[in-house]
């Protein structure tokens, strides 16, 4: 049985195609992520809303009447900073440990066979899941470290890095997550080149600009500084 981060499931690959997963989640609701790069990033979380990683921002894409509406919540993190709100720091570190222990089982998933895994967590807590190294998968895998950091650092989180993820990754586990019990499994996967406005703001697109907000001392109150 090896220990390490549960972040470093996401392991970041060499291929470098476009890639594009649907994934379930509990309660029934699907979650698509897009893939081009680090810096090209799709979540479709719903027919209306997205989440864009691109140019180095990350925008909140939201359908309004007959157009779109985003926000840039590199902005909104910076008001957050002004007002001393918290930031969650050390995400990274909190990720904590978790154990995984292979349970000689395989499970297909999307089409792609893989080891099922018995997953526990620092605080005791166990889960099955279905992981695979099939490239394609692991390139999945990728986009979400890669959209998890971005994120991160615009909480004011430690920074994630996928090289720092990949050294402490033990090599010879599968890192291709088909599935983490119930709370999310993949529906279909493919690697079809994506159009280039698959990662851009939609045509005419109203940018809500965030309020300048003075630096309060002592930070927000409530919250302390």
């Amino acid at each position: 049985m090896r220990f390490f981060p549960l972040i470093a499931l996401f392991l970041a690959t060499s291929a470098w195609a476009d890639v594009a997963a649907t994934y379930t989640v509990k309660g029934g609701d699907e979650i698509r992520i897009s893939y081009r790069d680090s810096d090209h990033i799709r979540m479709q979380v719903s027919a209306d809303n997205f989440l864009l990683l691109a140019d180095g921002k990350v925008w909140s894409v939201m359908r309004q009447g007959g157009g779109w509406m985003a926000m840039d919540l590199n902005q909104m993190s910076g008001m957050m900073k002004g007002f001393g709100m918290p930031s969650g720091k050390g995400a990274e570190q909190e990720a904590g440990e978790a154990s995984f222990s292979a349970t000689g089982k395989t499970e297909t998933v999307a089409g792609y066979q893989g080891e099922v895994y018995k997953v526990t967590d620092s605080a005791g807590r166990t889960h099955d899941m279905v992981l695979t190294d099939h490239d394609d998968v692991e390139q999945v895998s990728r986009a979400w470290l890669e959209f998890s950091a971005a994120t991160a650092q615009l909480m004011g989180g430690a920074a994630i890095s996928p090289d720092r993820v990949l050294s402490a990754l033990d090599q010879s586990a599968p890192t291709g997550m088909l599935r983490q019990a119930d709370n999310m499994v993949m529906q279909s996967l493919s690697t079809d080149d994506l159009a280039d406005d698959v990662f851009a703001l939609p045509a005419g697109t109203q940018v809500q600009k965030m309020p300048k907000m003075p630096a309060m001392p002592g930070g927000f109150p409530g919250f302390g500084g």
